[in-house]
């Protein structure tokens, strides 16, 4: 077979109209590409003749009065628990996490042991002043066998010796019952001082001992009532067996006592013997009546101390950190004590707000209204507790201008505790129907504080305000605007009077709504703000605005 070859195409001539054709079809669509990109980028980036600005009605609405402020929260109460009899502790038994309550021990001393020892205190007087009429009987004796020596003196019926000795029995009885004088005054000292004591409040170890157990531990919670430790109670079991001993030998010779005394008293009536005998087993009978209430107050004070061996929650809360571990020493009068307790419902906050909020404070207050406090987080996002305000401060730090306060929390569910940061919200009061604006709305320059109006022919001008209470993001006018009216709310410093807007979208007319924790986040800044601002600064501050029309 013949190799056939094929036929070879005629070629195109560049110049012919069929090769030009394409050319021409690209350069147009590049041209069009280009034409449409300059005609957008004009429409972008071309200066607008009537900027878009945000705007909002004024409305009618409630408004809440508020003071903004930050603070730390404290135990409502916290009691540094000590014992209150010394001793080496030698066993923990709780578990971490148990919870206290009230009646487990509190940061004041039981008053039985100042009781005691003003008992004591007036036992010992009793004691003396028993004395001290035995030995005034002693002196009426040596009175009068002075004035009887004296008397026969000078008829020589007696001796000079005899004299003497009678005069010398005088002196000694009359310094005897000055010496009682004075010793009953220092006893009246005791007495006082004792009165005193009763209100003594501080837990510690009033006596040594040797502890044998502390039944709670770190973090426990505790109620009221609830044995913390216990000391060894030997020690104080022999003192009262002692005492108990003592009082019932005193006790028997006071009864051994006035069983004379009665058979003297027989005995003058028949005047069988002196009338002196019977005065000194009168005035022994009250010495031994003072010496057994001696013996009955040191009893009361070593039964006193055997119940101290336990150690109980004085109120309800959760333990804190152990002050001593097992096996230690504790001394009485260790301020350090054993173990922290912390009460932990209710809690309290300290918190600050500006002198010029006291006035509207203190209306409320002395109306008797219960203010609404809530504790917000750190974050000022989440609401945490509603509380009540407790009491205010009695005086201004001058160095700040401000003034405390204190509010109380139930913390029911527990979300609050001991130095935590949070910010709070007090409600003063509510304003009903209100006249109300968007915060940014306001502005501060030379005419004051000021708002810009729209127009129905969509230029603003500018309108005078005076405003009232400020709610996070709304703000009371009192007088400048009219409910309905339109103000611009985002932008105010790129405007003039007579500017000409344009208006992108309306907020609902109910947008201003009520406040939540967000609303009030950016007021909360400092300690002390207050929502109810006379020199509020509001958005663009300090703006140098036109004359208002």
């Amino acid at each position: 077979m013949d190799n056939q070859q094929k036929p070879t195409p005629p070629s195109k001539d560049p110049a012919s109209p069929a090769a030009r054709r394409p050319r021409r079809t690209l350069a147009i669509g590049t041209l069009a590409v280009v034409v449409i990109a300059t005609v957008v980028a004009l429409t972008i980036f071309a200066p607008n003749k009537h900027p878009q600005y945000l705007t909002a009605h004024v409305t009618r609405n409630d408004l809440e009065n508020a003071v903004l402020a930050t603070g730390a929260l404290q135990a409502f109460k916290q009691v540094d628990v000590g014992a209150q009899v010394s001793g080496q502790l030698k066993t923990l038994k709780a578990k971490l996490g148990d919870k206290v309550v009230k009646g487990q021990w509190l940061a004041e001393i039981d008053p039985v042991i100042s009781e005691n020892a003003l008992r004591q205190a007036r036992a010992s007087e009793e004691s003396l002043r028993a004395q001290q009429q035995s030995t005034a009987a002693q002196l009426t004796q040596a009175e009068l066998a002075f004035r009887r020596q004296q008397a026969m003196l000078p008829d020589d019926a007696t001796s000079r010796e005899a004299f003497e000795a009678a005069r010398a029995a005088l002196d000694v009885q009359r310094a005897a019952l000055a010496s009682l004088a004075a010793q009953i005054r220092s006893a009246r000292i005791q007495i006082e001082t004792a009165q005193a004591n009763v209100g003594y409040t501080r837990i510690v170890a009033p006596i040594d001992g040797e502890v044998v157990a502390i039944v709670t531990q770190e973090g426990q919670i505790v109620k009221k009532g609830d044995l913390l430790a216990q000391i060894d109670p030997r020690p104080y079991q022999v003192a009262l067996e002692n005492a108990e001993g003592t009082h019932a030998r005193d006790e028997a010779l006071l009864a051994t006592a006035r069983i004379d005394l009665k058979r003297y008293q027989t005995l003058l009536a028949q005047d069988s013997i002196a009338s002196q005998t019977v005065d000194t087993q009168t005035s022994l009978v009250k010495q031994y009546e003072g010496t057994v209430k001696t013996d009955q107050a040191a009893i009361d004070s070593a039964k006193l101390n055997l119940t101290y061996a336990r150690i109980t929650a004085p109120v309800s809360g959760r333990v804190g950190l152990r002050q001593v571990d097992p096996g230690n020493y504790v001394t009485a009068g260790d301020s350090g004590g054993i173990v922290v307790i912390t009460q932990l419902q209710p809690m309290s906050v300290i918190f600050t707000t500006s002198e010029d909020n006291l006035p509207q404070i203190l209306k409320q207050v002395n109306a008797g209204q219960k203010l609404s406090v809530t504790a917000y987080n750190r974050n000022n996002t989440v609401p945490l507790e509603t509380g009540s305000l407790e009491t205010l401060d009695n005086q201004i730090d001058t160095s700040t201008g401000t003034v405390k306060l204190r509010a109380t929390f139930a913390n029911q569910e527990g979300l609050l505790f001991p130095n935590q940061f949070v910010n709070t919200r007090l409600l003063v009061d509510v304003m009903r129907n209100a006249t109300i604006v968007p915060t940014p709305a306001v502005l501060t320059g030379s005419i004051g504080q000021f708002v810009y109006i729209v127009k129905p022919d969509n230029t603003v001008t500018v309108r005078k305000v005076t405003i009232g209470p400020v709610d996070g993001e709304r703000t009371s006018i009192v007088s400048g605007v009219a409910v309905g009216e339109r103000v611009v709310t985002d932008g105010s410093d790129r405007l003039r009077e007579g500017s000409t807007i344009s208006i992108p979208a309306d907020k609902p007319k109910g947008a201003s709504g009520a406040h939540g924790a967000a609303a009030t986040a950016s007021a909360a800044g400092a300690s002390g703000a207050t929502a109810h601002r006379g020199g509020h600064k509001h958005g663009a501050s300090q703006t140098a605005a036109p004359a208002a029309q």
